[in-house]
């Protein structure tokens, strides 16, 4: 099979939304499946990760588009930092639009499919033109991420700018029309699309969730430094929606009250937003239990998952959003301490494999119970994670792009995939 990828970001760039159309286009690859990438020119990007090199699609297969912005894009994209009304549409990838629909409809003239990746509106308007311009060509759209109701990336649109939002739904959903197959990470995300899009057939709606690549969790040395006490991490990026003010605030309850010197337990947070977790960990006054790092590449983020004790996972307050990082977490087989906002596919998925808890948000009680019973089981010596645990091979990376192939041989065939 011949196969177009669309997306906004791909390695070298790190960070959320890489890994998920990396793994696909890599084992797409490996099956011997003719794989295609047209993505953005990042020519600084925020963060790179070696950890994720071309391997089966190589570099001469990957088109890398710069973007193109104009002056007036400039000066929007620098005010849309603090002026939201001034932002580009409908992201800041919109000056890459054009060079890559250019570069993606010489190169879907040979394909026999189109998979865009969204992420990002901007990758999801190519796709659309090319379908305009190519109508017999396949297109199959992975939702990553909400875009119209988007409770976290794009908040605000709805109440603040209504003609903003407004237009947001009337691209989705003209855009989105056109598709042969729409493919979410949860099933709560694609209930919310059908029953949005209720004239696009249900048979066109898949669940693939995120997972984790078992090569690199099976080849990880664990990094536990030599510190004594309980050792807890938060591997990835940290926003004030995910509500962590609630842990610095047991973590408080507890060191005031069983802890000497903070021997006993130890917080370490690595990720893009080391200064809030900072000043976070001030306000609760437990600054010196807390180690706030930056942004680590993925095969050392593995190695510290693999170390800790404990794992804290902060949701937000979408109800189907299926982060990576949960994947990675439950590759590791470490203990994961989830802080729920009513997570419901999520919540399902950590109790199916016996790897954590989730504690309401706001049960500050329930919180410090918790803290207080993982350093007693530390302290007399006890295992915290058991070592029988259910499979989670129906979360490699290997199995769900197997999954894919298929949805992308026959996108309008009803999904059968393991949710």
């Amino acid at each position: 099979m011949r196969i177009l990828i669309i997306c906004a970001t791909y390695p070298p760039r790190g960070g959320s939304g890489v890994q998920r159309v990396y793994h696909q286009a890599e084992l797409l690859a490996a099956a011997d499946h003719d794989v295609w990438v047209v993505t953005e020119d990042a020519q600084v990007p925020w963060v790179t990760d070696g950890s994720f090199k071309p391997a089966h699609v190589q570099n001469d297969r990957i088109r890398r588009i710069p973007s193109c912005l104009t002056p007036l894009h400039r000066v929007r994209r620098r005010i849309g930092k603090y002026w939201a009304s001034a932002r580009l549409y409908p992201d800041d990838h919109a000056g890459w639009r054009e060079n890559a629909f250019q570069e993606a409809a010489k190169i879907a003239k040979a394909v026999d499919v189109v998979l865009v990746s969204v992420g990002s509106p901007s990758a999801l308007e190519v796709a659309y033109r090319l379908k305009q311009k190519l109508p017999t060509l396949s297109l199959v759209i992975d939702v990553r991420d909400l875009w119209v109701g988007n409770p976290v990336r794009f908040r605000g649109r709805g109440r603040l700018q209504p003609m903003r939002a407004f237009r947001d739904s009337i691209n989705e959903r003209r855009w989105f029309s056109v598709a042969d197959g729409i493919i979410n990470v949860s099933k709560n995300h694609s209930e919310v699309l059908q029953d949005r899009y209720s004239e696009i057939p249900k048979e066109r709606f898949h669940v693939i969730q995120n997972g984790f690549d078992e090569t690199k969790f099976a080849n990880a040395v664990p990094d536990r430094n030599d510190k004594p006490g309980l050792l807890i991490r938060y591997v990835g990026f940290l926003l004030p929606e995910q509500r962590s003010e609630v842990f610095f605030n047991a973590l408080k309850e507890v060191a005031n009250s069983d802890i000497a010197g903070g021997q006993d337990i130890r917080c370490e947070f690595y990720g893009g937003n080391p200064k809030f977790i900072e000043r976070e960990a001030k306000k609760a006054g437990v600054e010196s239990l807390v180690e706030a790092h930056g942004y680590v590449e993925h095969d050392r983020a593995v190695s510290l998952m693999m170390g800790a004790d404990v794992l804290l996972l902060f949701w937000t307050n979408d109800p189907g959003c299926m982060c990576g990082k949960f994947y990675d977490y439950l590759g590791s087989d470490r203990y994961i301490l989830a802080f729920d906002q009513n997570n419901i596919d999520a919540r399902k998925v950590l109790e199916t494999t016996s790897r954590g808890e989730w504690l309401a948000v706001q049960d500050t009680e329930g919180h410090v119970a918790k803290l207080r019973e993982l350093i007693d089981t530390k302290r007399a010596g006890m295992p915290i994670q058991s070592n029988n645990l259910p499979g989670i091979a129906q979360f490699s990376r290997q199995i769900q792009a197997k999954h894919l192939a298929k949805i992308l041989a026959a996108p309008t065939t009803p999904d059968t995939a393991i949710e």
